[in-house]
């Protein structure tokens, strides 16, 4: 039997994908902080900034709206400059919300495919809903094979 070819991330993307968003949870005993990292994307012959959306979630609040973050050098047109100032963004970020605080990295953490829709919604400061239902239906895919397994 031959061997079968790794799929490339290029192969998994549906044709609708114009980026991708990396979604993460840190737990703690006073509560979940769900972290969504959204990649830059050019598409439409338009750049699309990278965005961070956050929410501290807990039993009395487990539907919080998402706090919508983009770094303000996303209107940088070099390339490298621009990649530099989010690094920078992101990276200030992480140090001011978990330097001080006991939190734990969930082991499961994901990538989804972001639409232009979703795009759309991020540049309006609104939450993506189908990137979200996306995260949401993984998240309790995984969780049913876990239990099952």
């Amino acid at each position: 039997m031959a061997a079968t070819k790794p799929k490339t991330p290029e192969s998994v993307l549906s044709p609708k994908a114009q980026g991708v968003a990396l979604f993460l949870q840190f737990k703690r005993n006073t509560g979940t902080q769900q972290m969504i990292i959204v990649s830059e994307a050019e598409f439409e012959g338009v750049t699309r900034p990278a965005y961070l959306l956050t929410r501290q979630i807990s039993e009395e609040s487990p539907r919080r709206p998402w706090d919508v973050r983009t770094p303000s050098a996303s209107t940088e047109t070099d390339p490298a400059k621009r990649a530099a100032a989010t690094l920078d963004f992101f990276s200030k970020w992480f140090q001011a919300s978990f330097n001080s605080e006991n939190w734990d990295l969930k082991e499961q953490k994901l990538a989804v495919e972001v639409s232009a829709q979703d795009y759309a919604a991020l540049a309006e400061s609104k939450s993506p809903e189908g990137m979200i239902q996306r995260i949401a239906k993984t998240v309790k895919y995984l969780e049913e094979e876990e239990a099952s397994a």
